[in-house]
Protein backbone atom coordinates (compact mmCIF):
# COMPACT_ATOMS: atom_id res chain seq x y z
CA UNK A 1 0.00 0.00 0.00
CA UNK A 2 1.29 3.13 -1.10
CA UNK A 3 0.45 5.92 2.05
CA UNK A 4 1.79 8.86 -0.12
CA UNK A 5 -2.03 8.08 -2.44
CA UNK A 6 -3.81 8.68 0.74
CA UNK A 7 -5.73 11.86 1.48
CA UNK A 8 -5.97 10.59 5.60
CA UNK A 9 -3.43 8.48 7.15
CA UNK A 10 -4.83 7.83 11.07
CA UNK A 11 -2.53 6.35 13.73
CA UNK A 12 -3.88 4.36 16.15
CA UNK A 13 -6.82 1.68 16.15
CA UNK A 14 -8.28 2.65 19.57
CA UNK A 15 -11.65 4.78 19.97
CA UNK A 16 -10.82 7.25 18.77
CA UNK A 17 -8.99 6.48 15.89
CA UNK A 18 -11.59 4.02 14.37
CA UNK A 19 -14.03 7.44 14.71
CA UNK A 20 -11.92 9.36 13.25
CA UNK A 21 -11.28 7.08 9.79
CA UNK A 22 -15.04 5.68 9.94
CA UNK A 23 -16.59 9.66 9.43
CA UNK A 24 -13.37 10.40 7.22
CA UNK A 25 -14.79 7.38 4.90
CA UNK A 26 -18.41 8.11 5.33
CA UNK A 27 -16.97 11.59 3.93
CA UNK A 28 -15.56 9.47 0.83
CA UNK A 29 -11.83 10.33 1.73
CA UNK A 30 -9.63 7.61 1.13
CA UNK A 31 -8.04 6.57 4.53
CA UNK A 32 -5.77 4.38 6.12
CA UNK A 33 -5.57 3.13 9.62
CA UNK A 34 -1.92 2.39 11.37
CA UNK A 35 -1.60 0.35 13.83
CA UNK A 36 -1.29 -3.17 15.37
CA UNK A 37 -2.63 -5.81 13.76
CA UNK A 38 -5.52 -6.86 16.18
CA UNK A 39 -5.23 -10.66 17.08
CA UNK A 40 -7.83 -13.49 19.18
CA UNK A 41 -5.35 -13.17 21.91
CA UNK A 42 -4.80 -9.30 21.89
CA UNK A 43 -8.38 -8.69 21.74
CA UNK A 44 -9.33 -11.15 24.51
CA UNK A 45 -7.36 -9.73 26.65
CA UNK A 46 -8.35 -6.18 25.96
CA UNK A 47 -10.70 -5.35 28.79
CA UNK A 48 -10.24 -1.66 28.72
CA UNK A 49 -13.96 0.33 28.73
CA UNK A 50 -14.24 4.37 27.53
CA UNK A 51 -16.69 6.96 28.14
CA UNK A 52 -18.96 8.82 25.30
CA UNK A 53 -20.25 11.89 26.46
CA UNK A 54 -23.13 13.53 24.74
CA UNK A 55 -20.86 14.56 21.48
CA UNK A 56 -18.96 10.97 21.32
CA UNK A 57 -22.96 9.47 21.24
CA UNK A 58 -24.15 11.58 18.48
CA UNK A 59 -20.78 11.12 16.41
CA UNK A 60 -21.25 6.88 17.42
CA UNK A 61 -25.46 7.54 16.28
CA UNK A 62 -24.20 9.54 13.14
CA UNK A 63 -21.76 7.18 11.54
CA UNK A 64 -24.42 4.17 12.37
CA UNK A 65 -22.63 2.35 14.74
CA UNK A 66 -24.30 3.42 17.96
CA UNK A 67 -26.67 0.05 17.41
CA UNK A 68 -24.50 -2.39 17.69
CA UNK A 69 -23.03 -1.06 20.84
CA UNK A 70 -25.95 -0.12 22.96
CA UNK A 71 -26.65 -2.80 24.06
CA UNK A 72 -22.67 -3.23 25.69
CA UNK A 73 -23.37 0.32 27.20
CA UNK A 74 -23.93 0.78 30.78
CA UNK A 75 -25.08 5.03 31.48
CA UNK A 76 -23.29 7.65 33.63
CA UNK A 77 -26.02 8.72 35.99
CA UNK A 78 -23.70 10.29 38.40
CA UNK A 79 -20.15 12.16 38.20
CA UNK A 80 -18.47 12.70 41.80
CA UNK A 81 -16.01 15.07 42.50
CA UNK A 82 -13.41 14.04 45.20
CA UNK A 83 -10.44 15.80 46.16
CA UNK A 84 -7.25 13.62 46.63
CA UNK A 85 -4.65 15.81 46.87
CA UNK A 86 -3.82 14.45 50.82
CA UNK A 87 -4.25 17.91 52.48
CA UNK A 88 -5.24 18.35 55.95
CA UNK A 89 -8.30 20.36 54.78
CA UNK A 90 -10.49 18.71 51.63
CA UNK A 91 -13.57 20.00 50.61
CA UNK A 92 -16.51 17.48 50.40
CA UNK A 93 -16.85 15.04 47.61
CA UNK A 94 -19.65 16.29 45.24
CA UNK A 95 -21.93 14.65 43.21
CA UNK A 96 -23.56 15.82 39.96
CA UNK A 97 -26.43 13.80 38.70
CA UNK A 98 -27.65 13.66 35.15
CA UNK A 99 -31.11 13.93 36.88
CA UNK A 100 -30.71 17.33 38.17
CA UNK A 101 -29.31 17.95 34.89
CA UNK A 102 -32.66 17.03 32.77
CA UNK A 103 -30.57 14.20 31.60
CA UNK A 104 -31.10 10.49 31.64
CA UNK A 105 -26.95 9.73 31.56
CA UNK A 106 -23.87 12.25 30.96
CA UNK A 107 -23.03 9.62 28.67
CA UNK A 108 -22.35 5.99 28.82
CA UNK A 109 -19.35 3.64 29.24
CA UNK A 110 -18.84 2.01 26.94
Amino acid sequence: MNLDAQDAIVIGAGPAGLAAALALAHAKIDTVVVAPMPTAERLAADTRTFAALGGSVELLKHLGIWEALAPHVAPISGIRLIDARGGIVRPPEVLFEARDAGLDAFGYNI
